[in-house]
């Protein structure tokens, strides 16, 4: 029986603890591996998160319906949106539900004052902001450059007038 005094315990076939890694010189460098492996799985995962956000939205719009391509995206039916405005500013964001925030970028689903819950893919720091209110939600967007979001703004307006006729 081992005294208390000692300072590892034994191991079943009276191998101490201190013995496993000097059986197992190369454990220290699958561990190593295996750390470095997790390091660079999550900076590759970080790294994709950061250029989605910073892509700028990419918008295909048919005759039936719009899509917005990419993270945080998805096809609206033309049938289903109620409103198209554009404003110059959006509201507080007071809540982050599903999406991403990186400095003036921001895609995703949110709570605005009020609006509520509504699907963003703008930038910020550049207005103005086409709003689309589709099955009671807003969905707000825009780019960098104002007279693209200007251009998106009729093109959505036109094919929406066309179905509501």
């Amino acid at each position: 029986m081992p005294l208390a005094s000692e300072p590892l315990a034994r191991l079943k076939g009276g191998a101490s603890v201190d013995n496993s890694l000097k059986r197992y010189p190369y454990m220290k460098y699958i561990l190593a591996s295996i750390i470095i492996l997790a390091l660079i799985v999550i900076s590759g995962i970080l790294l994709y998160i950061s250029i989605s956000a910073h892509k700028e939205t990419v918008i295909v719009i048919n005759d039936r319906s719009f899509e917005i391509k990419g993270a945080y995206g998805g096809e609206y039916f033309f049938e289903d949106i109620s409103s198209i405005k554009i404003k110059d500013e959006i509201p507080e964001v007071i809540n982050e539900i599903r999406g991403i925030t990186l400095k003036d970028k921001i895609k995703g689903e949110f709570e605005l004052e009020e609006l509520g819950e509504c699907v963003l893919s703008v930038n910020t720091k550049a207005g103005p902001f086409v709003y689309v209110k589709v099955n009671g939600k807003y969905l707000i967007i825009n780019f960098s450059d104002e007279a693209k979001t200007r251009e998106l703004y009729y093109k959505l307006i036109s094919e929406w007038e066309k179905m509501t006729q």
